[in-house]
């Protein structure tokens, strides 16, 4: 975890950004699974989703953020990661994402998955901090605070 990762007022554009597309209405419900095994489960995960495409000037910064952090996983840890895929996710009061790994069965596609904050004004009592378990212990907790960037290297 790196709080203070990318400045805030790339934080507000991204922000910013999802925002018109969520008033647009074009996010969409988030699905666990992969093909045939494909489903919305609002009770295991309750975001919408929109995947970035790189049309916008701060999509290109954040990937660009994104490809360093690519470059130097590859350089320091040897991991040989070449394909990156990023979305927004918007969870509304109340609506979480279960415990879960964050890959698909059989599949080792995903070696890395990265967890950046866009939101500010964050406070305790409004929840949603982001639980890491080691077995079945909490082993850390993230406050979801805007700039705030969690690699998870599986």
């Amino acid at each position: 975890m790196q709080p203070s990762y990318f400045d805030l007022a790339l934080a507000r554009s991204l922000y910013a950004e999802i925002t018109r597309l969520q008033q647009r209405g074009a996010l969409r419900a988030a699905a666990i699974g992969k093909a045939a095994s494909r489903q919305l489960r609002a009770d295991i995960r309750g975001d919408r989703i929109y995947w970035l495409d790189g049309e916008s000037t701060p999509q290109q910064e954040f990937m660009r953020l994104l490809a360093a952090l690519r470059d130097a996983l590859n350089r320091e840890l040897f991991m040989g990661l070449i394909d990156s895929e990023a979305h927004y996710a918007v969870y509304q009061a109340g609506h979480g994402y279960a415990r879960h790994l964050d890959s698909f069965r059989n599949d080792n596609a995903r070696r890395v998955s990265i967890v950046a904050y866009l939101n500010s004004g964050w406070q305790q009592s409004d929840g949603g901090q982001l639980q890491l378990f080691d077995g079945n212990r909490v082993a850390a907790e993230v406050e979801p605070h805007a700039g705030t960037l969690v690699c998870l290297i599986s």
